[in-house]
């Protein structure tokens, strides 16, 4: 730290949205900390590449929503920051979901449901590969590559909320998805997540409990009507996967909370 100063690179995919928006409301309260937002849409980011210190991409297009995101920087430099936060870029629940969506393994209530009966192991074993070649997991990799002691850490894609055509109830979550089998599922997608985030030497930063809604979904009060990476507005009006600024506060002020003493 230098100065001071905390200084912080956020790299992720439109996601960061929620938290550049967020930024805008609470930098004022925290004066020792400087937050520079390096950000492309959907899986762009995996053009970055290491070269020398810094992260740069290949891809012009990259290259021009890094430089609108972090206000005028074409190139990730890692020795001028204290920490990098990787947000998003497939590091999601989604995984699991699709998997889920053919797959069962015995022992789950709606097991007869999948197309395929796997075993369990199988079926944890298909949602980690797919988590730990996440663009997310790739960038980290490449930050490793040039700084093995670099503070990093890993914050998921939020939880999406519910679509207008999914049926959630008291027996369901959704997707075919029973309330029990969602509670043997998603402690295994956080046990997943914390054992790659381990793996790769970084701080795994979970989805808050109190933004969540029935183990797999957001509640619909933290979505979004300005969310992409350059804060504008969303493509489509029936988006449910991007949060606006205040899961973003909620990301931000648990992230920069003091560590306990």
């Amino acid at each position: 730290m230098t100065s001071g100063v905390r200084r912080i690179a956020v790299i992720g995919n439109s996601h960061i949205g929620a938290l550049k928006n967020a930024w805008k409301q609470l930098g004022d309260e925290y004066p020792g900390v400087q937050l520079t937002f390096f950000g492309a849409i959907a899986a762009e980011m995996s053009s970055l590449r290491a070269e020398g210190r810094c992260l740069v991409p290949d891809s012009e297009s990259v290259r021009v929503s890094m430089r609108k995101t972090s206000e005028g920087q074409g190139r990730i430099p890692l020795d001028q920051f204290d920490e990098i936060i990787v947000v998003a870029m497939d590091f999601s629940i989604r995984r699991l979901l699709q998997v889920f969506r053919t797959h069962r393994f015995l022992g789950l209530e709606g097991a007869e449901k999948g197309a395929f009966w796997v075993s369990r192991q199988v079926f944890r074993l298909a949602m980690r590969d797919a988590l730990e070649n996440s663009v997310a997991m790739q960038t980290i990799a490449k930050i490793r590559s040039i700084d093995a002691g670099k503070p990093v850490t890993l914050v998921p894609q939020p939880f999406g909320r519910v679509p207008a055509e999914v049926v959630v109830n008291d027996e369901t979550v959704g997707f075919g998805m029973s309330s029990a089998d969602a509670v043997v599922l998603r402690a295994m997608f956080d046990d997943v997540c914390r054992e790659l985030a381990a793996q790769a030497g970084v701080l795994l930063h979970p989805q808050a409990e109190d933004t969540v809604y029935r183990l797999i979904w957001t509640q619909e009060r933290f979505g979004a009507q300005k969310a992409n990476v350059n804060g504008g507005p969303v493509l489509k009006e029936d988006d449910t996967e991007h949060m606006g600024a205040e899961y973003g506060v909620s990301v931000l002020r648990s992230f920069l909370a003091p560590a306990p003493a």
